[in-house]
């Protein structure tokens, strides 16, 4: 390892009787680095492809709090002492058990009698081995690789080169290991020689070298190994020239397993990967024969796990976790999308998303049109797997642009919402609900949220949901003006469908009017944190109990009329209403929560009073619409469970 110090027991820096580099960070914290020594079992070595003697240095960092020796420590899982000096116990997890020879348990001596310096080193000790646990998991399951990339084939390639290489220097600097290796070989003819991982050759327990580190291979050695070397350098030479590439899918095999990776030999692209691999090969076996003949060849360095996964290829459902991570999204919104990639795999087949071509997205589009949906919920879909395709080459940057870009859905709409005239309104206010404040018991519709609610959209232009969650600190008076406060800020709890539709709206006087403000008061003076405390709210669209609920009794109209409007067109009836009072399109969108047009500076500097956004709720008038005061006090419904509900 280069370009680290060699730290010892006793230097400064130490921690415990390991050796370690401590940098005191703060006011009582320590940053401290441990270099480790990782040996895995030797069968587990072979299985996964490492090569014998093969052994991993981890570096692990800790920050470790410097408690004041009064102060008691927590006791560290699996600490304990034996005859005064302290053990460590870690559990071995059962599904690795055959891993490590049955064993259930794995026991150490941390070396000390102090429980500071125990507590310590057994905390860096448990996390390797937490860690020893994770690597060989992933080792164990590898990631089936659908198709080899030209990239993940020159990883593979550079692997096994630098592997070749590695192994010729471990060779020419131990006797030792050039004499065990020239033992091992003698057995065989050079014809018989195949391309394929180097025999294991392993001194045996208790063995010592008695070859000085530092003298080199003596004149015999020297000249037997390039012996050895040139009939491996003739042997792929031929194999090269012969193109017999399957030699090497035993050493592709081995380091696509040690990247935690599957390679397939009838995946698409492996025949190409094995031939750049064999080029390796070949480059690596020359490179060898002039290291014989004196000449300084270099051993590159093999590209690791994190840059081989980057060349593998990637499914449109790996983008998936870190698209829903990228922002906030509602529970509804991650369960459509994963709807629509179910839908683009059962389509497509699920290839990587580099190869994706134009052409499998007109079929996708096709498929979705076909599947029985509505235009809109097709398109819907189709823009879900688009904005992934988006994500994946601009935020991602795995494929260079969206091969979809600018293929659509086209669609109308073939059952445009109804606005409230005068005569539906006039149909729904003359129920009992709105002339005797008879609120329903149904469940969905939530006691005085059923009067309330319809009430409130009309005058605001509100979304159910928006209605739906709203506090009873929510209502308050700036400037003078009562006003009604619409968040997701996260004390709330509460969800907005977007960011626009966080805004501060003033209470129609002809709410004010009905009693809604002394409403309001008494669910105060009630401890009432909810608006509707009766109302139960469903996660992510809390709007939609009572959406149904009105949606499937209130739209009732007089035999042979025409069924009444739904929830959602007082929101298009208030738009409507304000552009006839000719309100501006900017204060329009400030009121009903929609996303304001124009540049930055007017989206974030231009401010409206309270007031001015008083005049333009003012200008929402129905004439023709009669509504009595008929509220008097919140209804026993509401009271029973005021203070909460099922979300």
């Amino acid at each position: 390892m280069t370009g680290l110090p060699a730290w010892k027991r006793g230097q400064p820096g130490q921690v415990g009787n390991e050796a370690a580099l401590t940098v005191v960070t703060s006011a009582g914290v320590r940053l401290v680095t441990y270099l480790f020594e990782t040996q895995y079992p030797r069968h587990f070595q072979h299985w996964c492809g490492f090569p014998a003697g093969w052994r991993v240095i981890r570096v692990c960092h800790f920050l470790i709090s410097m408690s004041k020796k009064d102060t008691p420590m927590a006791k560290l899982p699996g600490l304990y002492e034996r005859e005064g000096v302290f053990q460590l116990r870690v559990m071995v997890p059962a599904d690795l058990r055959a891993h490590y020879g049955g064993r259930t348990k794995l026991v150490e001596s941390l070396g000390t009698t102090d429980r500071a310096t125990a507590n310590r080193t057994g905390t860096a000790r448990r996390a390797l081995r937490l860690a020893e646990f994770d690597d060989m998991r992933e080792l164990a399951t590898p990631k089936r690789v659908e198709s080899i990339s030209p990239e993940l084939g020159k990883v593979l390639a550079q692997r096994i080169a630098a592997r070749v290489l590695g192994v010729d220097d471990t060779l020419r600097g131990s006797a030792d290991s050039a004499r065990l290796l020239l033992a091992s070989l003698r057995p065989f003819r050079a014809s018989k020689l195949h391309i394929g991982p180097l025999p294991s050759v392993e001194e045996p327990d208790g063995a010592r070298s008695l070859s000085d580190p530092l003298a080199g291979l003596d004149d015999g050695l020297t000249s037997d190994l390039a012996a050895v070397n040139a009939d491996m350098a003739a042997h792929s030479a031929t194999q090269m020239s012969a193109q017999r590439i399957g030699d090497m899918l035993p050493l592709a095999k081995a380091e696509a397993l040690d990247l935690g990776l599957e390679f397939d030999e009838r995946a698409p692209g492996a025949v190409a990967a094995l031939r750049e691999c064999l080029r390796a090969y070949r480059r690596a076996r020359q490179d060898i024969t002039k290291r014989d003949q004196g000449e300084p060849i270099e051993t590159q360095v093999a590209p690791q796990r994190a840059e081989a996964l980057k060349t593998a290829p990637t499914k449109l459902r790996d983008v998936l976790p870190q698209w829903t991570a990228s922002r906030a999204r509602k529970p509804a919104t991650v369960k459509a999308a994963q709807k629509a990639l179910a839908l683009y795999e059962a389509a497509i087949g699920d290839p990587p998303i580099a190869s994706l071509t134009r052409p499998q997205g007109v079929d996708m589009r096709a498929s979705l049109l076909a599947g029985g949906v509505s235009a809109k919920t097709a398109r819907d879909r189709f823009d879900f797997i688009k904005g992934f395709l988006n994500f994946a080459a601009l935020e991602l940057e795995l494929i260079p642009k969206n091969p979809w870009t600018g293929l659509r859905i086209e669609y109308t709409t073939t059952n445009p919402r109804k606005p409230w005239t005068t005569e539906s309104l006039g149909a729904l206010f003359s129920r009992p609900l709105f002339t005797a404040y008879a609120v329903p018991s149904a469940w969905g519709a939530g006691a005085d949220a059923a009067y309330w609610m319809p009430l409130l959209a009309l005058y605001s232009g509100a979304r159910v949901s928006e209605l739906a969650q709203l506090r009873t600190i929510d209502v308050e008076t700036v400037d003078g003006v009562p006003m009604l406060r619409i968040t997701n800020e996260e004390a709330s709890g509460n969800v907005l469908k977007t960011d626009a539709a966080r805004r501060t709206t003033p209470i129609h006087s002809e709410l004010i009017r009905l009693g809604f403000l002394e409403y309001v008061e008494a669910l105060r003076q009630a401890g009432a944190a909810r608006l509707w405390p009766a109302l139960p709210l469903l996660k992510g669209k809390p709007g939609n109990y009572f959406s149904s609920w009105f949606n499937t009794t209130q739209r009732e109209a007089p035999e042979g009329a025409r069924k009444l409007p739904d929830f959602h067109s007082f929101r298009h009836t208030v738009r409507s209403k304000l552009a006839s009072a000719k309100v501006s399109e900017p204060m329009m969108n400030v009121l009903v929560g929609h996303e304001i047009g124009g540049s930055e500076g007017a989206r974030t500097y231009t401010h409206r009073t309270p007031a001015d956004l008083q005049e333009a709720v003012e200008a929402i008038a129905y004439p023709g619409v009669e509504l009595r005061r008929v509220y008097r006090a919140p209804s026993k419904v509401g009271a029973r469970v005021r203070k909460g509900s099922p979300r």
